[in-house]
């Protein structure tokens, strides 16, 4: 609770209740790869995963993970600072840490005149990938995925490869997005989330798919 209280006091103006969703969402290992908080009590599950207990039977501090990140805030390393919504404190306009946790992460929302939508990644090979592009800051995709596992090779492939072939059967018969959504009960945003080539499909999606199509997903030669 008194991390709440602190946030809106000083810095958060959109309520007590999306502003507890971020610390539980932050502390729920099914939500995030590398969870930055670690949350005593009630967070949530799986199945509901916004149904975490009330703020006076939780408690919340930062994970080892996020201490790390934020290791050596206190040196001097933020250049721009913006006022609060009351010029009574001030803010860091972007926050330094040791690593890019928005991509380990990953995550997907929009933005003023903008959406993205980025899946989650090994903390290893990002830090691979990265190496890669200081060595040759040139460097393709292909070249950073190349220091990935095979696994992961795969999966990333799998899922570009999905995203198409929906694309392609959909303009095949002449499907419009919003058309699409309509016809199987989703909202357009989970759709721009299929096509994007970042969406985790199930087999539960895939088979609901074919016979939506009326033809499988993946053609096996």
């Amino acid at each position: 609770m008194a991390a709440i209280g602190d946030a809106m006091k000083h810095f958060y103006i959109h309520g007590d209740s999306s502003c507890e969703g971020i610390i539980m969402r932050a502390g729920q290992p099914f939500a995030m790869r590398y969870p930055l908080v670690e949350v005593d009590g009630n967070g949530g599950t799986l199945l509901a995963s916004g149904n975490w207990a009330a703020p006076r039977y939780t408690s919340a501090r930062l994970s080892p993970i996020a201490e790390y990140l934020f290791k050596d805030i206190d040196k001097n390393v933020i250049k721009e600072w913006r006022d609060n919504y009351d010029n009574t404190e001030q803010y860091p306009m972007v926050l330094p840490s040791k690593g890019f946790f928005n991509l380990v992460n990953g995550g997907y929302g929009i933005g003023v005149g903008a959406s993205g939508s980025l899946p989650q990644y090994n903390l290893k090979e990002l830090n691979e990938a990265l190496i890669t592009l200081l060595n040759n800051p040139d460097a393709s995709f292909d070249e950073m995925l190349a220091n990935t596992s095979a696994v992961v090779r795969q999966e990333v492939e799998m899922e570009f490869a999905l995203s198409n072939r929906i694309y392609e059967l959909m303009t095949a018969r002449g499907l419009t997005k919003l058309q699409f959504a309509k016809a199987l009960g989703k909202k357009p945003s989970e759709i721009t989330k299929w096509l994007s080539g970042q969406h985790n499909f199930t087999l539960k999606t895939i088979s609901m798919l074919s016979v939506f199509f009326g033809e499988p997903l993946i053609k096996i030669d």
